[in-house]
C-alpha cells in the first residue's frame, strides 16, 4: 500500500469493523478523523491524523504510528504494573474531560438514538429509560466514548489515546460509566481500582457514575454484541 506521494504506508494496524467499504464506512472514517483533529487541537496526547483514504478496498484513517503495546497488553504481560497503569488511565481520562469542545455530537442524543435502536429492550423499559434520560445532566466535557485499556497505546508515562470514533460532548460521569461498564464486562479486576482512582482525583463521584450505568448499558445493547446481552439487561434492570 502506498500514500498519494508513493511512500509506503506500512502494514495495517488495527483496521476494524468500522472500516467496511460502504457509504457508512466512509462517513465513519471522516468522523473519526474530525474527532481526532479536535482532540489534537485541544492538546491531548493523540496520534496526528494525516488523511482519510481507501486502502485495499476499505476506508481508513491514516495517522501517526504509535509504538508500544496497549495498556491491556501491558497488564496481561506485566500484572505488577496495574497500579501505575490504572493511575495513568484515570489521569488521561481526566485530561480528556477537562476539555470543552465545540460542535461535537451531544452524548444524550447519541444515547437516545441507541436506546431506541436496542432490540433486546421491551417497550416499557425503553420508554422508562428515555424518560429518565431526559432528567440526566447534559454536560460540556469532551467524552471519548470508548475509553478502555486497549485504546491506550505506548509506555505508561507516554501513552497516546486512540479510537476517537465515538467522541462526543456531555457529562464526564457518563463517559466514566461507559469505561466502568466495559471493564466490568471484560476486566472486572480493574473496575473498582479504576473508579477509585478517577473519583479520588475529584473528577466525579461513584454515585453519579452509577446513575448513568442503566442508560449506558441500554445503549450498548444497540451495538449487537450478543454475548453481552444478558449481563447488559441485568445492568439496565438497576434503573
Amino acid at each position: 500500500m502506498t500514500s498519494e506521494t508513493g511512500a509506503p504506508l506500512g502494514r495495517s494496524l488495527g483496521l476494524g469493523k468500522e472500516a467496511e467499504v460502504s457509504a457508512a464506512g466512509k462517513r465513519r472514517a471522516f468522523r473519526e478523523a474530525m474527532n481526532l483533529a479536535v482532540a489534537e487541537s485541544l492538546g491531548l496526547p493523540v496520534p496526528a491524523a494525516w488523511c482519510v483514504r481507501q486502502i485495499g478496498g476499505r476506508w481508513a484513517l491514516v495517522m501517526d504510528r504509535v509504538d508500544g503495546p496497549s495498556f491491556a497488553e501491558l497488564l496481561q504481560s506485566q500484572p505488577e504494573v496495574m497500579p501505575e497503569c490504572i493511575e495513568q488511565m484515570a489521569t488521561l481520562h481526566l485530561q480528556v474531560h477537562a476539555c470543552r469542545p465545540v460542535g461535537l455530537t451531544n452524548m444524550k442524543t447519541r444515547l437516545i438514538d441507541n436506546i431506541r435502536a436496542a432490540a433486546p429492550l421491551d417497550e416499557a423499559t425503553r420508554t422508562s429509560l428515555l424518560a429518565g434520560l431526559n432528567n440526566m445532566p447534559d454536560g460540556e466535557s469532551l467524552c471519548h466514548g470508548d475509553f478502555h485499556p486497549r485504546n491506550l497505546l505506548g509506555s505508561v508515562t507516554g501513552a497516546k489515546i486512540i479510537d476517537w470514533l465515538d467522541a462526543c460532548q456531555g457529562d464526564a460521569a457518563a463517559d466514566v460509566s461507559r469505561s466502568y461498564l466495559l471493564l466490568r464486562l471484560y476486566a472486572p479486576q480493574l473496575t473498582a481500582p479504576y473508579l477509585h482512582a478517577y473519583t479520588r482525583h475529584g473528577g466525579t463521584t461513584g454515585d453519579r457514575v452509577s446513575r448513568w450505568l442503566p442508560f449506558i448499558a441500554a445503549a450498548r445493547l444497540a451495538e449487537g454484541v450478543t454475548r453481552e446481552t444478558d449481563r447488559l439487561l441485568e445492568m439496565v434492570a438497576e434503573h
